[in-house]
């Protein structure tokens, strides 16, 4: 979807309203640093697909499999809006 910026697969599990985004391995490297560099990348992503009326949650995997940490971010479990993150 936005191949040179390392991002695989986007999909939706209709039963839960759950999105699943798939990272692939070079993400990490083009888009990790900061703290607050890596929280602005995760939530903006986050925000984006939680404005879909049919998405509450995001879940993150790095080529297909759950992994805890992107840098400094825990990814590990799922995600929800938080419109102040990105507002800051």
């Amino acid at each position: 979807v936005l191949g040179s910026r390392g991002l695989g697969d986007v999909y939706k599990r209709q039963s839960d309203n759950i999105c699943f985004v798939n990272f692939k391995a070079n993400f990490t490297d083009k888009n990790s640093g900061t703290a607050e560099k890596e929280k602005m990348t995760i939530y903006s992503i986050v925000d984006s697909l939680t404005e879909l009326d049919n998405i509450q949650r995001v879940q993150f995997l790095m080529d297909g499999k759950k992994v805890d940490n992107f840098g400094n971010i825990n990814i590990g479990s799922m995600f929800g809006r938080n419109g102040s993150i990105i507002a800051e």
